[in-house]
């Protein structure tokens, strides 16, 4: 795990996926057709399954990796940040 960004990334495959595979709710990842997600475990114990669609924007907005890693460090802040309206 990165001490300086705090959290890890590991690629879903389509073999770990399962039945995410089989009901085809994620297309696969441009530069590795099988992969279909990416997992942000957090230092914290929070994990979040980033979907392919997610890096494909990224791509097509040539978006630079750190900055692609500074908004996965956000995830945990905004869900932290998060309160739902009663």
């Amino acid at each position: 795990m990165s001490k300086l960004a705090g959290f890890e990334l590991a690629l879903i495959t389509s073999a770990e996926a399962g039945e995410k595979a089989e009901r085809k709710m994620s297309a696969a990842l441009v530069a590795r057709p099988d992969v279909l997600a990416i997992e942000a475990r957090f230092s914290n114990g929070k994990v979040f399954n980033l979907e392919s669609h997610l890096f494909d924007s990224i791509y097509s907005h040539q978006v630079p990796p750190s900055d692609v890693l500074k908004i996965v460090a956000k995830l945990d802040e905004a869900q932290q940040a998060y309160r739902p309206v009663a």
